[in-house]
């Protein structure tokens, strides 16, 4: 939301309460709220050329004809636009504006393993682990339950493990992720079973045994190979923008002294 300065852009007492009502509204939803400041101003967060879309400004000027009187066109300076304010004060359309936001930007939360700082993918990369760690014990042992004579046991541990790795895969765009629970699972499995030796009675020589064994490593190679398309995306969406010339330039941020 863009709204005047604090002075209500002259000093009208209408303008003033319209911006703080504006602000306030901005604040209660939670929107970016911005105010306009002279370009000089040691105040300036954001500047926007505004010059290639100086038609556009003047449009949008004129619908206030009951507040303000725009002057005609001068050939000789096309791109001058000039109006009158109700107080009788003549004032220029500036080629660049400037913008103070009422509170410093809050920087995008990550949201992929690549977003993430050194510390928190040292975090993210152990909580994986230790997420496959909890799956592998809890399937090693569950994963031969039998209700009604279905498999439910293998059934349900090969769906946890799907949802846990290509959840993973999906989230956070991550083949380190994928790769430590993955192999926390098998180790987690291979621990538990030596406990027992050769004659472990937790992973049986049975269909479910056999699935418990090989669908952990074989959902994680899955995953693992599983090309990430986001580059492809993003290079499409960029092709399919529109290009500079049709599009209203960008503002560039700018800095307080």
């Amino acid at each position: 939301m863009v709204s005047y300065a604090d002075d209500g852009g002259y000093g009208h007492p209408d303008h003033v309460r319209v911006h703080h009502a504006a602000r306030y509204a901005a604040r209660a939803e939670e929107v970016a709220f911005s105010m306009i400041v002279p370009a000089d101003s040691a105040e300036v967060d954001l500047t926007v050329d505004v010059v290639p879309v100086r038609a556009k400004v003047r449009a949008a000027v004129e619908q206030y004809r009951s507040q303000v009187t725009v002057d005609r066109v001068d050939p000789a300076e096309p791109q001058r636009l000039t109006w009158v304010m109700p107080h009788g004060v003549r004032q220029a359309a500036p080629a660049v504006e400037a913008f103070r936001h009422d509170a410093d930007p809050v920087p995008p939360a990550p949201e992929t393993f690549a977003d993430l700082g050194r510390q928190g993918k040292v975090t993210a990369v152990v909580a994986a682990a230790v997420a496959g760690l909890v799956v592998g014990a809890l399937g090693t042992v569950t994963h031969q339950q039998r209700l009604g004579g279905f498999p439910v046991g293998m059934v349900l541990t090969t769906l946890v493990v799907l949802g846990l790795v290509v959840g993973l895969r999906l989230l956070y765009r991550s083949r380190t992720m994928v790769a430590a629970a993955g192999i926390a699972i098998i180790v987690a499995t291979q621990v538990l079973v030596s406990v027992g030796g050769q004659s472990s009675p937790l992973v049986l020589a049975n269909l479910a045994g056999y699935v418990w064994t090989f669908a952990p490593a074989a959902i994680a190679a899955f995953a693992l190979a599983w090309p990430d398309l986001s580059g492809l995306r993003a290079r499409a969406a960029a092709a399919s923008a529109p290009s500079s010339s049709d599009a209203a330039p960008s503002g560039a941020p700018g800095r307080r002294g």
